[in-house]
């Protein structure tokens, strides 16, 4: 496989450090009784805590880019068995906004849906404010 076209692929260790690396070559057969396939990444090991037998999840992805939203877990709240976020809206009013989560990624979680590009999320104080109230927004400075 040629570097433009290399497969990403991430392992997760059970105290979730991540090592990030890509697929060198795939197997010629499937295993007919799992649907599976055999295949040969290779990943930057320098501090030698990725070692033979760990047990990890493995993530195999496209080498194409996708855009997604990032948010911030601390943003994140739970209502019963439904995660939600308080947004601001253009007239600075708060308003519930169900959301559904993807994967978490260092302290963020992928917004699968719910979220719209340049939605304004409240990420502090989230104890005083209610659904309907005005506020007067102060932007952090970082995309979270």
């Amino acid at each position: 496989m040629n570097a433009e076209n290399s497969i990403p692929v991430r392992v997760r260790t059970r105290t979730d450090k991540i090592y990030t690396g890509k697929v060198h070559s795939f197997d010629n057969v499937i295993d007919s009784s799992s649907g599976t396939i055999r295949t040969r990444a290779f990943f930057e090991n320098e501090d030698h805590n990725f070692l033979p037998g760990m047990f990890v999840t493995v993530e195999i992805g496209s080498p194409s880019e996708q855009n997604q939203i990032l948010l911030s877990d601390k943003a994140i709240s739970t209502n019963q068995d439904r995660k939600y976020v308080y947004v601001v809206d253009a007239g600075n009013t708060v308003g519930y906004r169900e959301v559904t989560l993807g994967e978490s990624l260092e302290g963020h979680r992928i917004i699968k849906s719910g979220l719209h590009v340049g939605d304004q999320v409240i990420t502090e104080g989230l104890l005083q404010v209610r659904p309907g109230m005005e506020v007067v927004p102060q932007h952090s400075g970082s995309k979270t």
